[in-house]
């Protein structure tokens, strides 16, 4: 083996550099003091060296017991690592040293609840009144997001973009639900761009595009991939929201769908019809409550007639779809 390796090494007339100690004859060894330098000088801005966040504030005598580690990984490779590691694998590493928490302080966040009476983090759920500042920064959060219980617009509209999102490093939450909240579409985006959510409730809250007018349906199920289950009140439309929901291509078939107080443009029946067919769980509910005088009783009662449609839907699925004009049921 080795007489083969020597074999091919000569064929290019130079001795190779290696990281390792104890080089054979034919090799040359360097030093990964001096690989770093060579990477900095090549990319100053490479994650090489990139900068290392400012670690959050431990409790206790966290820092008091720490014991220098060598690994036998180089460091820009430790760094690497760091920098691709998913939620399940960075949890296993800050398990294993202190070291390797102190180069991504990144603390794991299973859900937050706000508002509570208390606030606590306990087993990676984090508790928080409306008044307290987390207890964490720089945290990730993995799976579920409520945040539902302020009562009304008027109360404290503006916690969630004020308060939650700056102490967050990454959200990638399965399970969102937002009650009573003022937030941007980017915003918006920062707790459901990852793709990841299955359960999307949006409700008494108002969500503003970037000319501060209301945000279209369409736009939020485009950043909703894998959703099983959505409600949203208030909810606006435009002349294209059901073709262009109808052309959404999802992950996951779609178990219950309610939509309060549609506004805005009337729905096109047979492009949302299509949307159901192509999307929809076999046993999936339906909820459509439009605002009153935006449609009229002959349009809720053709959209009731193509849903009840025995040749795509199931006998269950159509019990559980409900069609109406404000409280008014329309059969």
């Amino acid at each position: 083996m080795k007489a083969e390796y020597e074999t091919e090494a000569k064929k290019y007339g130079k001795k190779f550099l290696v990281a390792w100690t104890e080089p054979f004859e034919f090799e040359s060894s360097e030093c990964w003091d001096d690989v770093y330098d060579r990477e900095k000088n090549a990319n100053p801005n490479s994650a090489y060296i990139s900068p290392i966040p400012t670690p959050m504030e431990p409790t206790g005598n966290f820092y008091d017991n720490i014991i220098p580690q060598e690994f036998s990984l180089p460091k820009p490779l430790i760094r690497y690592i760091l920098d691709c590691t998913n939620d399940i694998l960075l949890r296993k590493l800050h398990q294993t040293c202190k070291y390797i928490f102190l180069q991504k302080p990144t603390p794991i966040c299973y859900s937050i609840e706000v508002p509570t009476e208390t606030t606590s983090f306990i087993n990676e759920a984090l508790l928080l009144n409306n008044i307290e500042h987390p207890p964490i920064n720089n945290y990730l959060l993995t799976t579920s997001l409520f945040a539902r219980n302020f009562g009304n617009i008027l109360y404290n509209p503006f916690f969630l973009s004020s308060t939650i999102i700056p102490s967050l490093s990454q959200c990638i939450a399965k399970y969102i639900k937002i009650g009573y909240q003022k937030l941007t579409f980017n915003e918006l985006k920062f707790f459901i761009g990852s793709g990841n959510v299955e359960l999307l409730e949006i409700f008494g809250s108002k969500i503003t595009d970037g000319n501060n007018g209301n945000l279209p349906l369409e736009d939020i199920f485009k950043s909703v991939p894998k959703i099983r289950h959505f409600q949203m009140t208030e909810t606006k439309c435009t002349p294209k929201t059901a073709e262009i929901l109808a052309n959404l291509n999802f992950q996951n078939k779609i178990k219950s769908l309610e939509l309060i107080e549609l506004y805005g443009a009337p729905l096109s029946v047979q492009a949302f019809k299509e949307f159901c067919i192509k999307n929809m769980d076999k046993t999936f509910g339906l909820t459509l409550d439009f605002q009153e005088n935006s449609v009229t009783d002959e349009f809720c009662l053709s959209f009731n007639e193509a849903m009840k449609d025995k040749k795509y839907f199931s006998e269950k699925s159509i019990h559980r779809m409900e069609i109406n004009i404000a409280n008014i049921h329309i059969d």
